[in-house]
Formats: structure tokens, C-alpha cells, sequence
């Protein structure tokens, strides 16, 4: 490479020299990385997953959950929320 000064400090003029030296194996260093990360990720199908949950009141539930159960023990109440209908179309 070159020579180390005394005080193990390298200055930029010795960096600037050593990519510029090296520039080529860099470039071809990126360019062969960027290949092999890009074969893989074209050749793989691509797949699509998504997944729901259904999870219907239960009869006399609020919106509050169990803050309204906390709540009526100290004597107050919280109103209802009307929540989804049944509907047999729903579930279907």
C-alpha cells in the first residue's frame, strides 16, 4: 500500500490513492453482489397471504369490555354500544 506515518494516522491523500488504485475490484465487487442478491429474488414466486379472524359479541357486551364490569361495581353505568347485528348474511 503505503507507507504508515509515524503518529498511525492515515491521511486522505493514502485513502484517495488506495481506491483509486483498487477501484475496479470494487466496482466489480458491487456489480457481482448486486447479481447474486437479484437472480434469487426474481426467480421466486411471488405469494400473497392474508389471514382475518372473526370473533362476534356475545350477548350484552359493551365496547368498553372490562372497564364497564369495573365500572358498575362502583354503581355506575356506561352505556351500550350497539355493536355488529346478527345477521345470517354476515356469517356467511
Amino acid at each position: 500500500m503505503g507507507q504508515v506515518p509515524d503518529d498511525d494516522e492515515i491521511s486522505l491523500l493514502n485513502l484517495a490513492s488506495v481506491l483509486l488504485r483498487r477501484g475496479g475490484l470494487i466496482i466489480l465487487s458491487t456489480f457481482a453482489g448486486a447479481l447474486i442478491a437479484l437472480v434469487p429474488a426474481l426467480r421466486t414466486p411471488l405469494e400473497y397471504t392474508a389471514t382475518t379472524t372473526f370473533l362476534p359479541n356475545a350477548e350484552g357486551e359493551t365496547g368498553f369490555g372490562g372497564a364497564a364490569g369495573l365500572a358498575q361495581q362502583f354503581g355506575f353505568a356506561l352505556p351500550r354500544s350497539g355493536g355488529f347485528e346478527r345477521n345470517s348474511l354476515f356469517y356467511q
